[in-house]
C-alpha cells in the first residue's frame, strides 16, 4: 500500500495543508459555490467552512482522516456525535456567519435543514467531506478514504450516509455500495442534492 492509500487519523499540524487541498478539491463543487459564493474574499470564506467541517466538526469527533502522503481527506461523523448540542451550536455561529453572511443565513440554514432530514434517525456515520488532491485523482485515493470509514461503518453495524452535489459523483458511491434514496434542490437558486446511503456489510 503507498503512502497514498495508506490511510490514517488527521493531526492538528495536517490542517493547513489539508485546507489547501480540500480548497484545490472542491474549487468547483456547485455545495460549495452556493455556502460560500463568488466575489472579494470567496478563498477565505470557502477556507473558514472547510475549517469548520474538518476542524471543529469532524476531527473534534474523532472523524477526520487522510492519507500518509495528505493527499486526500474523508470528514466524517461518526454515530451519536450530529446534532451538536446548542452550545456547540453558539460558539460555532460566528465562524458560520463569517462565509455565509448575516444575510444569507436563513436560506443557508433552510437548506441545511432540508439536508438533515434526508439523513437516518437512527445512529450512522455521515461522511461530510471527501476530498483528493486533484494532480492524484483517479489513483484510488478517495477509493481508500471511503473504504477506511466504511469499514468502521460495518464494525459498529450502522448506515454510512453522504450528500454530493455532482451528478458524476453517484456513480462512484454506488460502486461502493451506497443506494440512490432521494433527491433534492437546496433553496435560494441552490443546486441539486443527491443522498445516498450504505448499509453495513455483514461480511
Amino acid at each position: 500500500m503507498s503512502q497514498h492509500t495508506r490511510v490514517r487519523a488527521v493531526a492538528t499540524d495536517d490542517l493547513g495543508p489539508l485546507l489547501a487541498l480540500l480548497a484545490r478539491a472542491f474549487v468547483d463543487d456547485p455545495f460549495v459555490a452556493w455556502v460560500v459564493r463568488g466575489g472579494p474574499g470567496r478563498d477565505e470564506r470557502a477556507n473558514a467552512y472547510f475549517d469548520l467541517m474538518l476542524r471543529r466538526v469532524a476531527l473534534a469527533r474523532g472523524g477526520a482522516f487522510t492519507t500518509e502522503a495528505r493527499t486526500g481527506v474523508a470528514a466524517w461523523v461518526p454515530p451519536g456525535a450530529w446534532p451538536p448540542s446548542v452550545g456547540a451550536q453558539v460558539a460555532m455561529l460566528p465562524q458560520t456567519l463569517s462565509f455565509v453572511g448575516l444575510s444569507r443565513l436563513g436560506v443557508v440554514s433552510e437548506g441545511a435543514e432540508l439536508m438533515e432530514s434526508l439523513r437516518p434517525r437512527a445512529p450512522h456515520w455521515h461522511l461530510a467531506l471527501l476530498g483528493v488532491d486533484p494532480q492524484v485523482q483517479r489513483l484510488g485515493v478517495g477509493t481508500r478514504l471511503l473504504a477506511d470509514g466504511l469499514s468502521r461503518a460495518d464494525a459498529d453495524g450502522v448506515t454510512a450516509h453522504v450528500e454530493t452535489s455532482l451528478a458524476a459523483n453517484v456513480p462512484f458511491y454506488e460502486r461502493a455500495g451506497f443506494r440512490l434514496v432521494r433527491q433534492l434542490v437546496l433553496p435560494g437558486d441552490g443546486p441539486p442534492v443527491w443522498a445516498l446511503q450504505r448499509a453495513p456489510s455483514r461480511r
